[in-house]
């Protein structure tokens, strides 16, 4: 058997017009010149064949020789619409066509894919769009428009495009006319500019009366072609649609905070707590100087931001349902764009630009309450990654500028506040909340709270009985006030994050800015279609 194989430098640009061309390419052994002239005449690939004939400096050999057959030609014969002559062995493959010949003797072989040739261009995603458009809508003479766009890519891969307007018809539900919308630009909402997103691109690519389709090409497209900025705001879109959609699972990230072995009462309790009573770490007897050192470096703030910062990450990574809503705001668009807007998306068509009928076409969802089964498996199938960490601004001093039921009515107030609050409530630790020490750290005058709340305790080991029993009511006098104190904040930090649990859309933000807490670094990957 003789056979040609692929060059590895391609160039497909010998166009035979007549027998008498193939017979003067000096390219083209002459053994070869009777197989590749009845190729060429075949009625299936007539004028629908290119080859390569050329090769780089070097011997002149007759394995050099390959052939490409246009994609619209090639669809049909991979649809069985059309067929090579008899005379020919034809073995179909998803890749390639292997034609062989018998002559004689010897049995000729080719194998062919599909192509346009070289310095031919592929249609680029928009002009597919305006090709299945023009084919749906039918042909150019139905669309004389949007047939402008694409009129040079008609010839090569008009055909393939009129394969998925029929499967269209055939397999799925649309009607009316479809309209090219992909190359125009939306209009973001507020929310979206402001979490940092900036990319106008519609998720819409094409639309009918009641389907706006986002269109996807087989073989690796992906629903983001943006990252970093764009991402962010697709995890902030994300934590909306499951606060709109999912108190319950809002609820159990509360649940998870609050949890008082592992929680931010632990962290509370293991933390602030145990220096006050021990008089040590950031609490220890500080000069004003040092102290307002202490202040400035926040240690406790942001020792709590990191420890609360690492239990929020494992709830994100390990929630399969997030992910789901962090896709479908991927594909659909939905808080980038706004409800109601032509640019969300409510469809997905993943397009066969090989056969023209190998596509898939399915509902996105058109809220988050009612997210598709195929959005809900594609999210199984990518990967997800969320950190946080603290927001880097000083939380405390919302009280001292607003009233206490100004924030209770906008929830616009953080743990801190919270602290600041409930001494304020209590009869030992208002007495302290003086002018002289309006601005010192929430847990600097928690400390002297506890200090006043053991009043006369001086340092023992070395005194009389007498003043050692003091001493030692005293201290239980301020573990009493401390235990008290504490159930009473983390009472109100539970009350608060109840209500933001009802928030909807505003819930996971609300949380986490009550924590002072933000996403430092979003990453997702995906399969592609």
């Amino acid at each position: 058997m003789k056979s040609f194989k692929t060059f590895l430098r391609e160039a497909y640009d010998f166009k035979p017009s007549s027998d008498n061309e193939i017979r003067k390419n000096k390219n083209i052994p002459k053994d070869w010149h009777q197989f590749i002239i009845d190729l060429n005449n075949d009625p299936a690939l007539k004028d629908n064949i290119i080859f390569q004939t050329k090769w780089e400096k070097g011997d002149v050999k007759g394995d050099m020789l390959a052939v490409k057959i246009k994609p619209g030609t090639w669809a049909e014969l991979q649809n069985g619409d059309i067929k090579i002559g008899s005379k020919f062995d034809v073995k179909m493959g998803s890749s390639s066509i292997k034609i062989d010949r018998q002559y004689g003797e010897d049995i000729y072989s080719i194998s062919a894919k599909a192509g346009s040739g070289s310095g031919s261009k592929k249609p680029s995603g928009a002009q597919w769009e305006s090709l299945i458009t023009v084919a749906y809508n039918g042909g150019p003479s139905k669309d004389k428009r949007t047939y402008k766009e694409i009129e040079s890519f008609w010839g090569d891969y008009g055909g393939i495009a009129m394969k998925i307007s029929k499967w269209l018809e055939s397999n799925t539900s649309l009607k009316g006319t479809m309209v090219q919308f992909g190359a125009t630009t939306g209009d973001l909402t507020k929310e979206w500019s402001g979490w940092g997103g900036s990319n106008k691109t519609p998720k819409t690519d094409m639309y009918t009366s009641k389907s706006n389709i986002s269109l996807k090409k087989k073989g690796g497209s992906q629903l983001m072609s943006a990252r970093g900025a764009e991402t962010v705001a697709t995890f902030f879109g994300a934590m909306g649609h499951m606060g709109e959609a999912s108190p319950k699972s809002i609820k159990k990230l509360t649940n998870i905070i609050m949890d008082e072995k592992k929680g931010f009462p632990k962290m509370v309790m293991d933390g602030t707590i145990d220096d006050l009573q021990k008089g040590t770490g950031s609490f220890a007897d500080l000069t004003p100087k040092a102290l307002k050192q202490k202040q400035q470096e926040l240690e406790k703030k942001e020792q709590i931001n990191k420890d609360l910062s690492k239990l929020i990450d494992g709830f994100f990574q390990k929630n399969k349902e997030f992910q789901e809503y962090f896709v479908w705001e991927a594909s659909s668009g939905y808080a980038k764009f706004g409800k109601g807007s032509q640019s969300v998306a409510n469809k997905i068509m993943v397009f066969d630009a090989e056969t023209g009928t190998k596509n898939v076409f399915e509902d996105l969802g058109d809220s988050p309450t009612s997210i598709s089964k195929y959005i809900k498996g594609y999210a199984g199938r990518t990967k997800f990654y969320v950190s946080f960490k603290s927001s880097g601004k000083n939380p405390a001093g919302v009280l001292r500028t607003k009233t206490v039921k100004q924030v209770r009515e906008s929830i616009d107030y953080n743990y801190l506040d919270v602290l600041r609050e409930t001494l304020e409530e209590d009869e030992i630790g208002s007495g302290i909340l003086t002018e002289a020490n309006e601005q010192l750290d929430e847990f600097a005058l928690l400390k002297k709270a506890w200090d006043k709340a053991k009043t006369g305790v001086k340092k023992t080991g070395k005194e009389v009985k007498r003043v050692a029993d003091f001493y030692k009511k005293q201290v239980v006098k301020g573990y009493e006030w401390l235990s008290n104190f504490m159930k009473k904040y983390l009472a109100k930090v539970n009350m608060i994050l109840d209500k933001m649990v009802t928030l909807g859309k505003n819930a996971l933000r609300a949380i986490l800015n009550f924590f002072g807490i933000v996403p430092s670094s979003v990453d997702f990957s995906e399969p592609g279609f």
